[in-house]
């Protein structure tokens, strides 16, 4: 397991050195701009991202064929993938945690019940991305989990359209 892990560490630092960048950018943004939650949410879909990307990579190195022949499990192959999408979610969550403090500590609006239901929020939508996309993408592949994850979201918020509508009455 301990073997996987440090493959996928490489790759994660060799491959995806723009979501780090993007990530750094995203929460500068976040620290100045008061009203946007999109720039604070969006790291966390970057960080529920990188699995499927390292995955996408070892699919076209041709990884996942080699892999039944080392001694690992499909539960332990998996399983490292889950387990590297939640190193850089600590990260970004800890980072989101420094920042935002300091951003309400500065204005004078600390509230440590808002910063605990943020960052929550914000662990619970990375954690829903990748037990939604993981799966997909490890039973049809990188391109088609893809499209099935992204219908699903699609699916998911025409319905919360849907509802919302019927809920006010228009």
């Amino acid at each position: 397991m301990k073997g996987l892990l440090y493959k996928d560490w490489c790759q994660m630092k060799h491959y995806c050195r723009a979501y780090l960048l993007i990530a750094v950018i995203f929460l500068a943004v976040s620290f100045t701009d008061d009203d946007n939650f999109f720039f604070v949410f969006y790291p966390c879909l970057l960080c529920g991202m990188i699995p499927v990307t390292l995955l996408s990579i070892d699919e076209s190195g041709g990884w996942l064929r080699y892999s039944g022949t080392l001694p690992y499990s499909a539960a332990q192959i998996v399983s490292a993938k889950f387990l590297i999408g939640l190193f850089p979610t600590a990260a970004v969550l800890l980072a989101t945690g420094v920042l935002q403090t300091v951003r309400m500590c500065l204005h004078g609006a600390f509230l440590p019940a808002q910063l605990a239901v943020l960052l929550l929020s914000m662990l619970l939508m990375t954690l829903l991305s990748v037990a939604l996309c993981l799966p997909l993408v490890f039973r049809f592949g990188v391109e088609k989990g893809k499209i099935v994850y992204y219908m699903m979201i699609g699916l998911f918020f025409v319905a919360l359209m849907v509802f919302s509508r019927l809920a006010v009455g228009n």
